[in-house]
């Protein structure tokens, strides 16, 4: 039986763990990572040949990970708000029973979250020992398909601190939530259908995660990650892969006329049941202006030719570099 979980819940105060009550399912790797140091002497002694054990001094920095999650048609709209900034919800849209989450770009400065796994001890991973991490920001993230695959979601995490002796948490799960398939998959170019093997957008948020300072004193020193924040312009970044059937994409990239290399990117993502009528669950990402940085028109041999797609958003006007707009049932 499977006793691994995580659960997640927004923070009021940055670092002050909370009880978590959201929970996902997610794809096996390593747990997150404490961080620690220590601070050693350097200063030489008649007679020693190794340092002493007195001549040290262990601290704690906080923690990080990478956890990957296949996202859902229920849910994911909690990651979209620590991935963004900002969620803003429109009830019965675009039809009732159905809701629209729509993320955009803000601050992410005073947005935090708790986060807690299971880290099951013995040979047959029957004790149950939780580890919650306070202070959870994401670092990068990235969602991804391909053919033959489903919607991917990985985030680059770091947290503030840990603590090994809270409850674990009952998981619980949304009923009726779905897979988001390749199947269910398009992406358009420039508002035009283009049929992609694959295609990925990541984001790194430039938090400034190294705020260490010194402001403990004696037996309790204070060494844990301060709240991460903004260190520079977000950077965007649209992958996607598909045939080499004509140099229109190759002919932005080589273009030298600025407006010329930017391309309106859409990748949409669909349940594969309906909400209600013809109205489906979805995410659907869009970038109105990506900068076309690189087209490798593949090689010339017998193997049927491909090209590979690469570029960054970048702000056009008053339009956002990236919204995401996530539909799901109420």
């Amino acid at each position: 039986m499977v006793d691994h979980q995580i659960g997640l819940k927004n923070e009021t105060t940055y670092g002050t763990a909370v009880v978590v009550d959201t929970f996902f399912e997610f794809l096996p790797g390593d747990p997150i990572a404490l961080e620690t140091g220590r601070t050693e002497s350097e200063s030489l002694r008649s007679g020693q040949i190794v340092m002493a054990a007195d001549r040290f001094l262990p601290y704690r920095l906080g923690g990080s990970g990478t956890r990957q999650i296949e996202a859902l048609t229920l849910g994911f709209d909690w990651w979209l708000l620590h991935m963004l900034g900002d969620v803003q919800v429109a009830t019965n849209s675009p039809v009732t029973g159905a809701e629209t989450h729509t993320a955009t770009m803000n601050d992410l400065c005073g947005l935090s979250f708790t986060y807690q796994e299971n880290v099951p001890l013995g040979a047959c991973q029957d004790t149950d020992q939780a580890f919650t991490w306070a202070g959870g920001k994401i670092g990068k993230w990235t969602l991804s398909s391909e053919v033959e695959g489903v919607l991917n979601f990985e985030a680059e995490l770091v947290f503030a601190d840990l603590s090994t002796g809270t409850a674990l948490a009952t998981a619980s799960y949304p009923t009726g939530a779905e897979l988001f398939s390749w199947a269910n998959a398009s992406v358009e170019v420039d508002d035009v259908v283009v049929p992609v093997t694959s295609w990925s957008v990541s984001c790194d948020s430039k938090l400034k995660t190294d705020r260490h300072y010194m402001a403990g004193s004696g037996a309790s020193p204070s060494t844990g990650r301060k709240e991460p924040v903004s260190d520079g312009y977000r950077e965007v970044a649209v992958e996607f892969e598909c045939d080499r059937t004509d140099l229109a994409l190759w002919a932005k990239f080589a273009a030298t006329a600025r407006a010329s290399t930017l391309i309106k990117f859409e990748a949409l993502s669909q349940g594969p049941a309906p909400i209600t009528g013809s109205t489906y669950p979805a995410l659907n990402l869009t970038c109105p202006a990506v900068r076309l940085d690189e087209v490798s028109l593949g090689g010339l041999s017998l193997e049927m030719p491909s090209q590979s797609i690469s570029g960054v958003a970048r702000t056009l006007g008053t339009n956002q570099p990236i919204t995401a707009a996530y539909i799901t049932a109420v």
